[in-house]
């Protein structure tokens, strides 16, 4: 779709299509199987008791806007957020550095999946199943794009017609859950509607724009992203595989306009300024 170039990484941070992947990752390797112990390096960002894990088998693992979930035997769940650059690796080798939270499992497959979080801003909880709901970072999370529940007049509710920025409405997590940075520039090019615009400015066009622009970018970065691990803007020799953002200075692959960059809130949107006229 669009010619890779070495400027950025694949996330910035995890977005909802990463955690997502994790999740199918994690029920994969670790749904029907025991977990024989759990280690916890680094207690820091960790909440629980480690040895109430040991014995359960796990049932299953779903992902609640940027968060995984774990169900496991006995009404016990894990709640795991990946911070800024955290994912979870199967059989890491004893030696790779930041392991936060290692599961070992019996059984046939992976002997471990382990909480690989570099920059140490992920975070582990140890719950009871039927408190995870009510959790008070899940309790107020928005709607799930891609959540089967959510259609065009549910998105364009949840946002609103306020003069706030259409991107100060969805990077808040309570209204909808799971979008970041990197998907609002995304969403914002495909849709041709600048995110910096006023949600009152944006017509029903554009609106319907907005919200098939939202789920044809999750569903090509669940494709293009599909791996074992999370390949960071920072890593070594990363490609850029992302339409618009971190491609400034490029040209517009709809126009000849060369991308721009703009702030709002200290985060950084990239656009086209003439696919996308800041002004309606």
């Amino acid at each position: 779709m669009t010619p890779e170039s070495p400027t950025c990484g694949r996330a910035e941070v995890p977005e909802l299509p990463e955690v997502e992947i994790a999740s199918r990752n994690l029920s994969a390797w670790t749904a029907g199987r025991v977990i024989v112990a759990a280690r916890t390096p680094d207690l820091a960002r960790f909440e629980g008791d480690a040895s109430d894990l040991a014995g359960r088998r796990v049932n299953s693992w779903r992902r609640v806007g940027k968060y995984l979930v774990a169900e496991l035997e006995g009404g016990l769940a894990v709640l795991s957020h990946l911070g800024m650059t955290g994912q979870w690796i199967a059989d890491a080798p004893p030696e790779r550095a930041h392991q936060r939270v290692v599961l070992v499992l019996e059984g046939a497959g992976p002997q471990t999946v382990s909480l690989i979080d570099p920059r140490r801003f992920g975070w582990t909880w140890i719950l009871r199943s039927a408190d995870v709901a009510s959790h008070p970072r899940l309790v107020d999370l928005g709607p799930d794009p891609l959540s089967g529940d959510l259609d065009l007049e549910g998105f364009q509710s949840a946002i609103g017609q306020g003069k706030t920025a259409l991107k100060s409405r969805l990077m808040n997590q309570r209204v909808i859950a799971g979008l970041g940075n990197i998907a609002i520039s995304e969403i914002g090019w495909r849709a041709r509607v600048h995110p910096h615009r006023a949600c009152e400015s944006i017509g029903p066009e554009e609106w319907a724009r907005l919200w098939s622009a939202t789920r044809e970018h999750l569903e090509y970065v669940l494709e293009v992203e599909d791996g074992e691990e999370i390949e960071y803007q920072s890593s070594a020799g990363a490609k850029n595989p992302f339409v618009c953002y971190g491609r400034e200075g490029e040209p517009c692959s709809r126009c000849p306009t060369l991308l721009d960059r703009l702030t709002l809130a200290g985060r950084v949107t990239f656009y086209c300024p003439t696919c996308q006229e800041e002004a309606p």
